[in-house]
């Protein structure tokens, strides 16, 4: 499913997933808040299911699905995270999961991908042949689509952190996002005053990625054939990024 959420869908998001996901630790560092002359506080989602934040947008996205649907199982194409959250998500409701998986793909994410109970289905390393080879799974099993970053559910769930992270540290100035396994090699940061005057509009696109300012930084990890775009706030922070990004005076709100 297309399209981007509104913040009730967020809301309805963190209600649904709340039986299954962990509420992370926000945590403080004093000798880094030192060092840059700033309070920081870093959102743990490498504590969530499956090691990583994904989790929450699969989540919801499997728990959204009405019996007669989930009953078919799911589907999704991925090189790691997301295929082992769905994996898990699909578990945790008793339906089959179908992950297709490019070759070369890092065989410890492959593992944690099987650990859930997945039946991993390889293809060449493109995002023409993921796709195709999603699309034939489909056809055969019946199974939903739950596209890793273009579908409304996921995004509503990745949200769920940044949820969870303003509940604990309300007055926060910015929120800077890591990125990995991107085009880009930059850290996207969201002035958060500006986030709170549009939060209440109808619309996530209206405070999304377009009001972000950029800073240099360090991007990890690679997805063999696919050119990802954001749809979350992240909750690993590397500090080297961060150290020059405040270093070289931080962007006003």
């Amino acid at each position: 499913m297309s399209g981007l959420p509104s913040y009730a869908d967020i809301e309805l998001a963190a209600a649904r997933i709340a039986p299954y996901a962990r509420h992370t630790p926000v945590l403080n560092e004093p000798r880094l808040d030192a060092a840059i002359g700033a309070t920081l506080w870093f959102k743990c989602e490498g504590l969530q299911h499956v090691g990583a934040f994904k989790f929450r947008g699969a989540c919801n996205a499997v728990m959204s699905l009405s019996d007669r649907d989930a009953a078919a199982g799911v589907l999704t194409h991925s090189s790691g995270n997301h295929g082992a959250a769905l994996g898990e998500a699909a578990r945790l409701r008793g339906i089959p999961a179908h992950i297709v998986v490019p070759e070369g793909a890092n065989p410890v994410k492959l593992a944690n991908i099987r650990a859930t109970g997945a039946t991993l289905h390889a293809c060449a390393p493109t995002l023409a042949a993921r796709e195709a080879t999603a699309e034939r799974i489909r056809a055969e099993t019946g199974a939903s689509l739950i596209h890793p970053y273009e579908d409304y559910r996921v995004i509503a769930g990745q949200g769920t952190a940044a949820r969870e992270l303003l509940a604990h540290v309300p007055d926060l100035d910015l929120i800077l996002v890591p990125l990995g396994a991107v085009v880009s090699r930059r850290v996207p940061v969201w002035p958060l005053r500006t986030w709170r005057r549009r939060v209440k509009s109808s619309r996530w696109s209206q405070h999304a990625p377009t009001t972000a300012k950029w800073v240099s930084g360090v991007a990890s990890g690679s997805n063999p054939g696919q050119s990802t775009r954001s749809a979350m706030v992240y909750g690993r922070c590397w500090v080297a990024p961060i150290l020059r990004f405040f270093k070289a005076g931080a962007p006003g709100c």
